[in-house]
């Protein structure tokens, strides 16, 4: 290679050839250079993992016995301690954290005193430019740092990333503190992939404290239609009596029809005979999913006089909302129109005939 340029160098170096050759040769050292140094660093990075996960699997096999002699009380958290290298203080919160969400109670005590003075590391993470190691900290923090971090969990909520947001906001519902309720609601338009009914379970368990605000958020008419959505079904199931008044007027005002649904369902629980009207109206929708809740609705607030209104609606284009008529009509008791049907071979005789053979308490949430 040596000899090869000190030729070219002795040759003309006006000559266009010898000068595409010499880039040519020049690019090609370059080429072999790179390809040496990115070899040996995949043989580092090799040795590097290869060293790493015999460690892991040193570490993981010393603990794995020591922590099962520690839940049985044959040895001693200190004595535990001593097996723990200083590097490898981060390492063992994260092989207490994958035994600890199998664990509850006295055990997962005996964990989070364990992981107890290793936690700050964990808290580190928070810092993290990957979402997924914040993310990761955060459900460590949450599974055996509470309620000592409690405040930095609560920080967590306004990280960038809203999965992160996310996990830090199911952990401090989980603490049933009505504290954090407000900024939770406040932030729930960011957490697209969050579960609605995991979201409304955890609020409902927070009990009637939470009502209050989430009167604010469902009757707010600037807050996020999704979050509305939630509230109004917080409300359902705490069973706010007192805001039906203002339900009706949702119903009477709002176009979005995933609202309106849940304001059906809320009404149907909270609502009075005197709320029928616009139960009845919304009855007539075009759309079919705002005509089969409040055919539903009508169930819980029908009067006698409104047995047409269900056999109106057998005839429904919607096989939906013609079950719910059904089930209106054996609510009050109008069994001779479903027979009638039956007799006269109507097209949905077989829907009569099944809605009179099952037991009203076996009937679910039909």
């Amino acid at each position: 290679m040596i000899e090869l340029f000190r030729e070219l160098l002795a040759t003309s170096q006006t000559s266009r050839e010898n000068q595409i050759l010499i880039a040519l040769d020049v690019s090609i050292v370059i080429l072999l250079f790179m390809s040496i140094s990115f070899a040996l660093l995949v043989i580092f990075l090799r040795i590097k993992n290869s060293f790493h996960e015999k460690t892991w699997a040193h570490l993981h096999k010393l603990w794995n016995v020591a922590v099962l002699e520690v839940l049985s009380g044959d040895l001693s958290a200190d004595e535990f301690r001593r097996l723990i290298p200083q590097k490898h203080q981060l390492n063992f919160v994260r092989f207490l954290a994958s035994y600890a969400y199998r664990l509850r109670g006295s055990d997962l005590k005996i964990l989070s005193e364990l992981a107890k003075p290793y936690l700050p590391h964990v808290i580190d993470q928070f810092k993290h430019r990957n979402s997924g190691v914040r993310a990761w900290a955060v459900n460590t923090i949450n599974l055996l740092g509470m309620p000592q971090y409690e405040n930095v969990i609560e920080k967590a909520l306004d990280d960038k990333s809203p999965k992160v947001a996310m996990f830090a906001a199911s952990a401090l519902l989980k603490t049933q503190r009505l504290v954090y309720v407000e900024h939770i609601l406040k932030s729930f338009h960011r957490f697209q992939h969050w579960n609605l009914n995991s979201l409304i379970s955890l609020l409902s368990k927070i009990g009637s404290g939470a009502i209050p605000i989430s009167r604010i958020v469902y009757l707010d008419r600037n807050e996020n239609l999704r979050t509305r959505i939630v509230a109004a079904e917080v409300l359902k199931k705490l069973k706010d009596y007192a805001i039906a008044d203002d339900v009706v007027e949702i119903l009477d005002k709002e176009t979005d029809r995933e609202l309106l649904a849940a304001s059906l369902r809320l009404i149907s629980q909270v609502g009075q005979q005197k709320h029928r009207p616009i139960v009845l109206k919304l009855g007539k929708s075009p759309d079919d999913v705002i005509r089969i809740n409040a055919v539903k609705a009508l169930r819980q607030l029908c009067i006698d006089e409104d047995k047409t209104v269900f056999q109106q609606a057998i005839d429904d284009p919607s096989p939906w909302v013609a079950i719910q008529a059904a089930w209106g009509l054996k609510e009050l008791g109008d069994l001779s129109f479903l027979n009638e049907m039956v007799a006269n071979k109507h097209r949905r005789a077989r829907l009569a005939l099944q809605v009179m053979s099952i037991n009203p308490e076996l009937q679910g949430n039909t």
